[in-house]
């Protein structure tokens, strides 16, 4: 009898591993890879107060095969299977495509439209929470049929972003200052805490399993922390900030007349302004990987790797495992199953990200205004000041009457189209 329950135990956990693995399958995204690959701008927001995140939300031991499918091909699609320097990075794990396009404003024309690549500033913005407080300030304003002016009334609340790029000055000011070092350098001591943090719980069972069962059957907990570990040991080496050349006689960094980026997504209206030759590189190559074919076949492997890992889990669960390893196994990849959902619907792709950094610096800059400088490292010799206005109005159209007022503020002069 004793067999007989065992053998039902047994099936039962087999059936609910399989069906964890089909209804878990889906809920994991490629970025879980973006996250894997790019590890210095996954974790360079990582803190003591955030851990938790990492530690309960981030681990990556559950069904990831239909992910691992989508970005491998991605990878094959794009060329990058086909030997060393050939195929193209963009579009992929390596390197994100936003699909945003912006539009370009200098002395109030219409200059041109570019493509956004892995712009890292449209996330800021989008990472922020809704500023609600600000709708008080803005008097949004209808004209009656007779001429008259009435309050309008809420559609739709949308938020207008006005962020303002410069060269920081030697003295901002400000009574402190909040730097954040850029995403493309070595990895940090700093990255590889929060990639053993965000797989702490597989850790811990991994532990219990060695230390109750003596079970070399344990690797199986410790295998997402080992290939998240290889990914940062063999990151892609990535393009610097590197400005644009200086044009003509001019000799200044932060020219006079700036340049307005001008793009709507589901964060709003967003303006990015500042000089040309400084903010247009952060659409385009920053971050972009040098191609190196040892370090890409690392990462390929990895992303195989994690593919493979459940489905070789749930066999050897089911072929090998005793009915109490099997229970530890199952619950762990239902507990991550939850995770992963939980962090999908939570904005969970930004996570400890740079992104998520200098968006709370923003944040207590905005809360404390004429107070706090925030600064951004883009290079060694290049550091940013970035300083943000939001304004919240009661519809969209209200809200582009609003926008196009900023980029109308320096009309004085038309440009000719510039290349994108």
């Amino acid at each position: 009898m004793p067999d007989a329950d065992n053998n039902s135990l047994t099936n039962a956990l087999s059936a609910v591993s399989t069906l964890i693995g089909y209804i878990g399958t889906e809920v994991a995204t490629s970025q879980c890879f973006d996250r894997v690959v790019w590890p210095q701008r996954s974790y360079n927001n990582f803190r003591i107060h955030n851990a938790w995140k990492a530690a309960l939300l981030m681990p990556l031991g559950g069904p990831l095969q239909t992910a691992a499918l989508k970005t491998i091909d991605a990878l094959f699609k794009n060329g990058l299977m086909r030997g060393a320097r050939l195929g193209h990075m963009l579009g992929t794990c390596f390197f994100p495509d936003s699909g945003l396009e912006y539009t370009l404003y200098q002395n109030g024309a219409r200059c041109a439209v570019g493509h956004i690549r892995n712009g890292i500033w449209p996330r800021v913005l989008g990472d922020m929470p809704m500023l609600v407080a600000a709708n008080a300030e803005v008097k949004d304003e209808e004209q009656h049929e007779d001429g008259r002016r009435k309050l309008s009334e809420t559609r739709q609340m949308t938020l207008v972003s006005h962020l303002s790029i410069t060269i920081a000055k030697s003295d901002t000011g400000r009574e402190k200052s909040v730097l954040i070092k850029g995403d493309i350098d070595a990895v940090t001591l700093r990255t590889f805490l929060a990639i053993i943090t965000s797989e702490i719980t597989g850790i811990a069972v991994a532990i219990i399993v060695a230390a109750v069962w003596r079970s070399a059957w344990m690797v199986l907990w410790l295998a997402p922390l080992l290939l998240k570990l290889i990914s940062a040991c063999f990151p892609v080496p990535r393009n610097p900030f590197t400005p644009e050349p200086l044009e003509g006689d001019s000799q200044e960094d932060n020219d006079p007349q700036a340049a307005f980026f001008y793009l709507e997504n589901g964060q709003g209206l967003q303006i990015i302004e500042g000089p040309l030759r400084i903010v247009r590189p952060f659409f385009r190559h920053y971050g972009h990987p040098k191609r190196q074919r040892w370090n890409e076949l690392v990462q390929i492997a990895v992303v195989i790797a994690f593919g493979i890992n459940f489905p070789v889990g749930l066999v050897v669960s089911i072929l090998c495992m005793p009915v109490p390893l099997q229970c530890m196994w199952t619950g762990y990849v239902l507990y991550v199953t939850i995770a992963l959902y939980i962090s999908r619907y939570t904005q969970g792709e930004s996570f400890l990200t740079t992104e998520e950094r200098v968006a709370e610096a923003l944040v207590f800059a905005e809360e404390n205004p004429g107070q706090t400088s925030v600064l951004f490292e883009a290079a060694q010799d290049y550091v940013l000041e970035v300083n943000l206005s939001r304004t919240v109005h009661n519809s969209f159209g209200l809200a582009k009457e609003h926008a196009f007022r900023i980029l109308e503020s320096r009309s004085e002069v038309e440009t000719p189209l510039l290349p994108t």
